[in-house]
Parts: C-alpha cells; structure tokens; sequence
C-alpha cells in the first residue's frame, strides 16, 4: 500500500513540475511569427509572451518597458461615434530586437505609429467604430512612451491584458 502510495505521489508531482515548465516555455512558434504579418497583427484578441514588462498608464498615456516580447498586445481601445483624426506622440527606445505600435481600423487595416527608435507625434485617422493600438515585437527589449489625444467624439479606453 505505502509503494503504490508512494508512486502515485511521484506520478503527481512529475505530472506537476512537466505542467509547471511548459507554462513557462518561452514564446511559441505563432508568437514569433506574428510581427511581419498584418493578418495576424489585427486579428481580434492578443498572443505575446513578456518578460520584465512594466507599465505605468492613464486613459491617454502609456509607458511600456520589456526585458523581452513576442507577439501583438492592445493597449487601447478607440470608440468613434464617427471618423476622425487623433493625434499620438511617442518615444522608443529599444536595445534588441524589433518592436512597433500600430493602429488597427475596424476594417482590419493596420497603420504603422512608430517602429523601432523613434520620436514624434503623427496624425491617424480612425473610422467609426472599435480603433485598437496595439504594440508588437520579435525578441523587443525596449521602452517607449505614448499620448493620445482625440476629439471629443472619441472615446479611449484602457485595455486590461
């Protein structure tokens, strides 16, 4: 009775530490497929995989920092009563890999805000309905800062991710 107790709880835990690491497995294949690719950039939903990411935001700014990112993560959500224009300010910084922060229109088209380091405030026009920001890398250790402003027939809403 003790021996297959005993074997059991092996069973158990092996079961327990193989579940444990595949969780934290690292980025997956689709992820690492995804930064060249506007199909999958403005698909609905996220897929990335972050380490050390921080963030520190409000409904109309938003510092991001990872130590490393894979894939594509909204971080905004526009609703438009009807067409218009907002205005994106931005600062990145990146010390490996690739990172970018696109706009993405109901329509699914995918409109680069900056890619890799940069500076500057660009001007995007968002059609009515849902308007995403999303940021997406390949193996990004970077930072970067963004505002938004918008009329007041727009409204922005933070993403919880």
């Amino acid at each position: 009775m003790k021996k297959n107790l005993k074997s059991v709880y092996l069973i158990g835990l092996i079961l327990f530490i193989s579940i444990a690491f595949y969780g934290c497995a690292g980025p997956t294949d689709y992820q690492k497929s995804i930064y060249n690719d506007d199909s999958k950039i403005s698909k609905d939903g996220d897929s990335y995989f972050s380490i050390n990411r921080s963030e520190i935001s409000s409904k109309n700014t938003i510092e991001m920092r990872f130590g490393k990112f894979y894939g594509s993560q909204t971080i905004r959500l526009i609703e438009a009563s009807k067409e218009g224009t907002i205005s994106v300010s931005f600062k990145s910084e990146v010390s490996r890999g690739k990172i970018k922060c696109v706009l993405i229109t109901p329509d699914k088209k995918v409109t680069n805000i900056f890619e890799q380091e940069d500076e500057g405030t660009v001007d995007l026009k968002v059609h009515k309905g849902k308007n995403l920001i999303k940021v997406v890398g390949y193996d990004a250790k970077a930072k970067f800062n963004l505002e938004v402003s918008t009329s007041d027939k727009m409204r922005i809403q933070e993403v919880d991710n």
